[in-house]
Parts: C-alpha cells; structure tokens; sequence
C-alpha cells in the first residue's frame, strides 16, 4: 500500500527525536524517547503534532530496541506507531540512525557496521512499504565528530584517525542504506540532514586554518553524494586511514533522488571566528557550540579537538599581525545555507588578501 499523499516541493516538518547515543565509555544510554516520555504517550505525541496542522513528521523506531542481531528485528512497537501515523494521515521522514548503534554492533569503529545497517533498512522498507521519505543516518558530519573527535559519545576517541573512521563508516553506511531502499521503492526520497555552520577568521593569519575547518565540515556530504574534495581535504583523509580505493568508489556511487535539510544549532550572540585564542588551544569563544541532549559538555570553555588544533596550528602569530590588518567578520546569520556559506569563505579570503595587502604596506612603512 502506498500513502495517500504525495510529498510537496516544499514541505515544513516537526520531529520526534529518536537519538540514542551511549556515553561513560558505553555504560550509559542516553534514549531520547524514553527520556521524553514518548515511549508511554506517543499516542498522544502523534495527535499533537496533527492538533498543530503539521503533516510531517521526523520519525524513526529505536534502532537499540529494534535491531537485535544480524536478521533479527523487534518490529511490534514501530507496528503500532507506524501504524497509527498511517490511520492519522501523518507523513514520516524516518530517521532510521540516530547517534547511536546496539551494544551488539559497539560503536561507529565497527567495519561491519555499514553492510549491517544497510540489511535493516531493507528490513524496514520492506515492512513498511508505503514509506518514501529517509534520513537513513542522522547528521553523518555531527555523529562522527561528537563521537571519534570531541569525545563525548559512543567510542569517545578524539584523534584523527578515529574521527576518519567512524566518518567512513558512518557516510558508507548512508549510501548502502539508500541503495537496498531505492531497488524497494525506487521513488524514495533521501532528505539528508546536517548542522550549518562557518568559522570567520579573525586576522589574515587565520585564513588558512579558518578554510581547512570550513572545508571539513562538508566531508560527510562530499562522500555522501561523491563530490571531489580539495586537495588539503584529500591528504586530511588519506593520512588517516581513507585508502584512494575508498574514494574512488565513494565518487562513482550516483544517488537517484536525494534532498538535502538543514538543522539550526543553537549558538551564541556572536559568530564563529578563529584568531589567537584558537592558538592558545582553548575553544574560541565565537565559535558554535551545539547543544546536544546527552552529550556530557565539559563544564567551562573546552580544549580544541586535537585534530582542530592541528588544522588551527598556523594562528600561532596571529597575534603579530599589525593592527590595521585585522578584520572583524559581521555578524552572521544563525542558520547559514550550504551556497551561503561557500559564499561567505569567498567574501573573507578577498577581505584577507586586502588585509593582508595593507599589513605589508603598513609594515614597509614601519622605521
């Protein structure tokens, strides 16, 4: 059977998170749902959301609870939500991977994890075949950082290497997931969420750094949809554990249908900048900090990621730059659309060079 209605051009949704992340080294679940109540009102969470006027819904089963064991599934409680949402008309984008893997698989370290999920989302769209709106994995880019980089979930690393890993294996998954639903339902439609954000640099010095971090942050759409990388992007990736055979075969990977979403962190009143406080290897006080249920934040201002402070090691002068070089970005807006952002890095590297051009002059000038 199929929905009775068709997904518009434009469509605006609300969700109910389904994010499961561990945390103190896998000895805590951090369950969203149950933490919401949802589990013992989604009746009542469902008819809320039609109460509102709203027809779709960001929605996915527990995959903890759901996925037990290489082919083995607990469907009855997506049967009755499923289920009920179809009665009531409401549309699901499901939101099948959500930070977080069954204790059985471990963590996004796993190689077997990609071809595991890829089986339950052929699972799934086989038992739900009405279902044509996806987000196989949830905000790829931020799962692998929050969780191989910064530390906070699931195998809490923080180097490279890890983050690289976890990336891969979290982006291949995403593909193999689209591929097993697209032979079911080859109308499906794939909207891939992902945090918006941009590093302004704060002085010439910090231009490069600044362009590395802004570039990074598309890696998990890059992959995703086999875009090429930049050439720093590409060394990043080979030094830590991406083989060419890899990307090779991430670029010759076409998606038929894919829509692209955006997710709006909350951030501070000032925009994300990098200048000498990056170089003395604390958090910069500009920059992002999303706000993630269950993550564990460090109480204070937070060390930079070893792997940002890499990409950041050239702001050590910064503060050596004279004084009429330095730029101060405007104030940008919360939400930054992928164009926009592009954008904004072409507008700082032409305000840089002006910079930079200045400083020289006024350094000529010095006695």
């Amino acid at each position: 059977m199929n929905h009775p209605a068709a997904p518009p051009g434009f469509l605006f949704a609300t969700g109910i998170e389904n994010s499961c992340p561990t945390v103190d080294q896998g000895r805590l679940r951090v369950d969203e749902m149950e933490k919401c109540g949802h589990y013992a009102h989604w009746r009542t969470d469902f008819a809320l959301t039609a109460d509102l006027g709203i027809r779709f819904l960001r929605y996915g089963p527990p995959l903890h609870k759901t996925f037990l064991a290489p082919g083995r599934y607990d469907w009855a409680f997506a049967d009755e939500t499923f289920g009920e949402l179809f009665r009531q008309d409401l549309i699901p984008i499901v939101d099948l991977c959500h930070f977080g893997v069954p204790d059985w698989i471990g963590n996004f370290q796993n190689p077997d994890f990609p071809l595991l999920f890829a089986a339950y989302a052929k699972a799934f769209a086989v038992r739900f075949p009405w279902v044509q709106l996806y987000t196989p994995v949830n905000e790829m880019y931020i799962c692998a950082r929050f969780s191989a980089l910064y530390g906070w979930w699931n195998e809490q690393r923080s180097d490279d290497r890890s983050f690289v890993t976890a990336l891969a294996n979290i982006v291949r998954a995403n593909v193999l997931a689209m591929q097993e639903i697209i032979r079911l339902r080859p109308d499906a439609i794939f909207i891939q969420s992902e945090s918006s954000e941009y590093f302004h640099a704060e002085n010439p010095a910090a231009i490069g750094p600044a362009e590395l971090l802004n570039a990074k942050r598309f890696l998990s759409l890059d992959l995703n949809y086999g875009r090429r990388v930049d050439s720093e992007m590409y060394e990043y990736l080979m030094d830590n554990g991406m083989s060419r055979e890899g990307m090779v075969q991430r670029h010759a990977r076409a998606q038929r249908r894919r829509a692209r979403g955006r997710f709006h962190l909350v951030l501070p009143d000032r925009p994300g900048r990098l200048g000498h406080r990056a170089a003395r290897k604390q958090w910069p006080r500009e920059r992002a900090r999303p706000v993630r249920p269950g993550a564990q934040h460090p109480p204070g201002r937070t060390r930079v990621p070893e792997a940002d402070r890499r990409l950041a090691g050239g702001l050590a002068d910064a503060e050596h730059v004279p004084a009429g070089a330095h730029h101060r970005a405007q104030r940008t807006p919360r939400g930054l659309g992928l164009a926009q952002a592009r954008a904004g890095a072409a507008h700082i590297r032409r305000i840089g060079r002006r910079a930079a051009e200045h400083a020289m002059k006024t350094t000529e000038c010095l006695p």
